[in-house]
């Protein structure tokens, strides 16, 4: 209480420092001690709406956050008691409901606080009205409908404002709370569209036409059968393409956003694709593509394009790899002159690697005609001193085409083994050797028997990871559950690696049986310490199934060590749902019957 008093008291401070420092204290309480401020909440409200609207940029945005921490914290409750109703476990917390007791002053406060937007606003600086905006969007999520009635009087007197700032304002509110908000809001959205392909095509205001293709992007993502026509709608966006880089970025947003909205549907955008392929496939090429994140935007608008598709459109799948292959033999060639040209080049490598992984997973078997050349430029990738982001998106798409030819992926392994290997000894780069772990998984479901040759290599990589205190821990569960994997894959075979994948098993299960976990741990410790266990699981289930009844008498010596990580894991509160479920499958598997029970 006397803490509070304080720090209420020096949110008058005439020292601006001291006032930020009091709101960051403030963030973090609510953060951490939520259930205690209803005492307060009348006060904190009024002093930090005055905050907001007449304080300095500094202290409206904490006084801003302040509320948005609060939203949060409301948001976990909801999720938290639905949850504990879901498993009938008893949920005691309270939610004080502050945001529907402040809603009727904050709304105006905050809506308001959105005309204080910047005319060339830096992306990477937070300013009050995108600090605004993301709070607006916070509370849609949590009182959804109930924000509407808020917050449509203020888009509808501002969205045809003469002054720019209201009209971006009146977009940029509507946008933020397209999130939440069901039975209310469709209408607005069927309104709204004609204006906001309006604005974001011909407005004399940048800032206005990002925001109005902004809003267009959410609409398509989560209004997208409230959209009048699809057809004015897709023309509206195909015509903003050809914008400035940053409301072009938006449209390749909103494309993306249409994508995975009819995704269940897909013959309802199949008569829009070839159109819009090939104008994102442009898009790409503009030499001004390497501003406002408009090449990553477009590329990734391609690709949702490519996986959402309707399956009549397998020919144009075809000629989109085609090109996607093409441009990767010419990315090749780009001159290397600096230091950003190379980056320019890895990064360019990396997204039409991520394209190809796409079409392979869409192609699937299809993809034959493309394989050997995709290969040849994969592994040319794989000899070349890329950045690690460019071997990344490589080995996945490589993970993609063992999944798309099966065992005709054999005929690439004599080349690929060796740079798979260094690959999983990259222990410098986690994010490299985890997609060379994913690919070990995929080769042992592909290849199954086929694997053998290989594996003397592979397995001793592997071994040699979980050993190695230099790689990123997060790896390493990944590496353990591989392990069921290639069990599975080779059978008896996997005779000549048991006892050394057993017993870094057991260590792994003494080590993570070691760590008595309390609430009050460190998150990331607990999700670790369950990922690690619910991977051992895992690689005994495989181990098992994959040995059967050919080598029972080789694992008896560990079944006293398994059962006690069972029991151990047993008594331990803190254990997930998933690492229970892989515990009984390990129990109920038919292989582990004659062993376990």
């Amino acid at each position: 209480s006397y803490i509070m008093s304080v720090i209420i008291q020096s949110l008058s401070c005439p020292v601006e420092k001291i006032r930020v420092i009091c709101y960051q204290l403030l963030v973090k309480i609510a953060s951490l001690y939520y259930a205690y401020l209803d005492t307060y909440i009348e006060q904190l409200l009024a002093l930090s709406l005055g905050s907001i609207t007449t304080d300095t940029e500094p202290i409206a945005l904490q006084a801003i956050e302040f509320w948005a921490t609060i939203c949060e914290e409301e948001v976990l409750l909801v999720q938290e008691e639905y949850e504990a109703h879901t498993f009938n476990i008893p949920f005691n917390q309270k939610s004080h409901q502050f945001i529907r007791y402040a809603l009727e002053k904050l709304i105006p406060v905050l809506t308001e606080a959105l005309t204080k937007q910047l005319e060339n606003p830096d992306p990477d600086d937070w300013n009050v009205a995108m600090a605004a905006g993301a709070c607006l969007g916070t509370i849609a999520s949590l009182v959804e409908d109930e924000i509407v009635k808020h917050v449509i009087p203020f888009v509808e007197t501002h969205i045809q404002n003469p002054n720019w700032r209201y009209r971006e304002a009146a977009l940029l509110a509507f946008g933020s709370i397209l999130e939440g908000p069901e039975e209310s809001i469709g209408l607005f959205v069927s309104q709204a569209v004609p204006l906001l392909l309006q604005y974001s095509l011909n407005d004399s205001v940048a800032a206005v036409k990002d925001t109005a293709a902004w809003t267009l992007g959410r609409t398509a993502q989560f209004h997208h059968l409230s959209i009048p026509s699809l057809e004015i709608f897709v023309q509206g966006i195909l015509r903003g393409l050809s914008d400035v880089p940053r409301v072009a970025s938006q449209c390749c947003f909103a494309i993306h956003n249409l994508g995975e909205s009819y995704v269940e549907t897909p013959e309802s955008l199949a008569p829009f694709f070839e159109t819009l392929m090939h104008a994102l496939l442009n898009t790409t090429q503009r030499p001004d593509a390497d501003k406002a994140n408009l090449l990553q935007t477009s590329y990734e608008a391609i690709n949702i394009l490519i996986s959402s598709a309707d399956p009549k459109l397998q020919p144009h799948i075809h000629d989109i790899a085609k090109i996607l292959i093409q441009r990767l033999k010419q990315a090749e060639l780009i001159p290397i002159v600096s230091s950003d040209d190379k980056e320019n080049q890895s990064e360019l490598q990396s997204l039409l690697c991520g394209s190809l992984h796409v079409v392979a997973q869409k192609l699937g078997r299809e993809i034959r005609p493309h394989g050997d050349e995709m290969m040849r430029l994969f592994l040319k990738l794989f000899s070349s001193k890329n950045y690690n982001s460019v071997h990344e998106e490589a080995f996945m798409a490589v993970g993609a085409m063992i999944d798309a030819l099966q065992e005709d992926f054999e005929i690439y392994m004599g080349e690929f083994v060796p740079y798979l290997h260094a690959g999983l000894t990259n222990w410098q780069d986690e994010q490299v050797c985890a997609a060379c772990v994913g690919v070990v998984g995929d080769l042992s479901r592909s290849l199954v028997t086929k694997l053998i040759p290989y594996c003397d290599l592979i397995v001793t990589a592997l071994l040699e990871d979980l050993q190695q205190n230099g790689l990123n821990r997060v790896v390493k569960p990944a590496i353990i559950a591989c392990f069921a994997d290639i069990a599975l894959a080779l059978g008896p075979h996997f005779e000549r690696y048991l006892t050394l994948t057993m017993d870094l098993l057991n260590q792994a299960a003494i080590t993570s049986s070691s760590v008595i976990l309390s609430e009050d741990e460190d998150f990331d410790t607990i999700d670790y310490i369950n990922q690690l266990r619910d991977s051992i699981f895992e690689a005994y289930t495989g181990i098992f199934q994959g040995l059967q009844q050919h080598c029972k008498n080789l694992l008896l010596p560990h079944v006293a060590g398994i059962i006690n990580f069972v029991m151990s894991v047993y008594r331990d509160p803190s254990k997930t749902d998933e690492v229970t479920r892989a515990a009984c499958l390990l129990y109920t598997s038919d292989a582990a019957d004659d062993l376990l029970c």
